[in-house]
């Protein structure tokens, strides 16, 4: 009796691990059916999609810029600072100075404070022509001729901006100059 009641036991235990075994395939096929599906309706969601148009990638990269120059130059003048080592109305005042002293013009769509921040950017972080296409979005020969336009304000700002110095004259009794008397 004991065995018959073991043996039963047994079947009964086997019969349960089996019907387990079922039910895990099934969930298992299941999931990875559910998976191959939402596989496909992505896959065709992504082909779907409507393309842009190049007039599209146009007014893109317009936001893009613009909301660039509105972050770096609206938000604080931290960010003003960490861009261009300058605030915000040393930059407006520069941008003025460049074009009534140093004949700085716009280039083609590129406003005059965007060509400023291009400059200041590249010489500030040393950046490359490359990295700054993707900041302002622009065309890696539009940055070369914008930089070489602003630096060449600059330099037009040259003698309004640095001073020559003056000679110190031979019969100066101040004490400070003493030591630079040449020999």
């Amino acid at each position: 009796m004991a065995r018959l009641r073991r043996q039963s036991n047994r079947l009964q235990k086997r019969k349960v691990v089996k019907a387990i075994r079922i039910v895990l395939t099934l969930l298992l096929v299941y999931v990875s059916l559910l998976i191959r599906f939402l596989e496909l309706l992505m896959l065709t969601k992504l082909q779907s999609k409507p393309r842009n148009t190049p007039l599209d990638n146009i007014f893109d990269r317009q936001h893009d810029r613009m909301r660039y120059m509105r972050r770096v130059l609206e938000l604080s003048d931290t960010r003003c600072i960490d861009s261009t080592r300058m605030d915000r109305r040393m930059f407006r005042k520069l941008c003025q100075l460049l074009v009534s002293e140093g004949g700085l013009k716009r280039y083609d769509d590129v406003a005059i404070d965007e060509m400023v921040m291009m400059f200041l950017v590249t010489i500030r972080h040393n950046k490359k022509n490359r990295t700054l296409q993707v900041d302002f979005c622009r065309s890696g020969q539009t940055i070369s001729k914008v930089i070489h336009r602003v630096l060449r304000a600059i330099l037009r700002l040259h003698p309004l901006l640095l001073r020559q110095p003056e000679a110190i004259p031979e019969n100066c009794n101040d004490d400070k100059w003493k030591h630079f008397k040449v020999a």
